[in-house]
């Protein structure tokens, strides 16, 4: 369907559900809202929902989206901690071998598959080894816009999405990663009290120590550059917390 009737028909979906703030979400990661705009995808994903109880903001997350495109329409449906156990078997193998091969940032035109694939061998290893280091080193091996979709579908399927985020956003992190993790919060099923909430505990630590000025000044260009609004939120509460 064209542009303007994807958002016609999204948008009436949403309010129908009442959950119409959560289209700037759905439009922020081009893969997410290219794939929702096909017509048919759209229509046998909502037929999907209906079959359950309530259609939650949580059902439009990059993370289901991905997994209903690879074939796990369960996994749609599942709680947020059994969703990695939920994939096939067959599925998850894949993902990884194609993954670890390269073969997956071949196709330089990511779609929702490519993305959850890529989110699924990064969960996997993350949860094989307790720690993110792999996904830090895995960043440095090729462009931001190669990990963008992935990213974000990767939030929604690791039991760890705060730990994932605070690996992301150190001292010293690099702009590509301080701009990842601002795509992530705001392309996920999240309210904007919640995202700025979410932004504002990144800059504290993990003990309570401020992250650097360097760091925060970043973080604040690179939400302005994706969200002005969320940006002249964010300033408004830290300058509460910090006069």
């Amino acid at each position: 369907m064209s542009a303007a009737d994807a958002i016609d028909r999204i948008s009436e979906f949403l309010q129908n559900n009442n959950l119409n703030w959560l289209l700037p979400n759905i439009r922020q990661d081009r893969v997410v809202w290219n794939g929702l705009s096909d017509r048919i995808f759209f229509e046998e994903y909502v037929r999907l929902l209906s079959q359950g109880q309530e259609i939650l903001a949580e059902h439009f997350s990059p993370c289901r989206l991905a997994l209903y495109a690879l074939g796990q329409d369960e996994a749609v449906h599942k709680d947020p901690w059994d969703l990695l156990d939920s994939i096939d078997e067959q599925v998850l193998q894949t993902a990884i071998h194609d993954f670890n091969d390269h073969s997956l940032f071949l196709d330089e035109t990511q779609d929702l598959l490519t993305a959850g694939q890529v989110a699924i061998a990064l969960a996997s290893t993350q949860r094989k080894t307790n720690a993110w280091n792999g996904l830090i080193e895995s960043l440095q091996k090729r462009p931001e816009e190669d990990w963008s979709s992935a990213l974000a579908c990767l939030f929604g399927l690791t039991t760890d999405p705060t730990g994932m985020l605070t690996a992301l956003i150190q001292p010293a992190s690099t702009a590509k990663r301080i701009d990842l993790v601002v795509h992530i919060i705001l392309s996920n099923p999240i309210g904007p009290d919640e995202q700025i909430a979410l932004l504002l505990g990144l800059c504290h630590g993990n003990y309570g120590e401020l992250l650097p000025a360097r760091e925060r000044t970043l973080l604040v260009k690179k939400l302005y550059e994706q969200s002005p609004q969320a940006a002249t939120r964010f300033c408004a509460n830290w300058l509460e917390e910090h006069p």
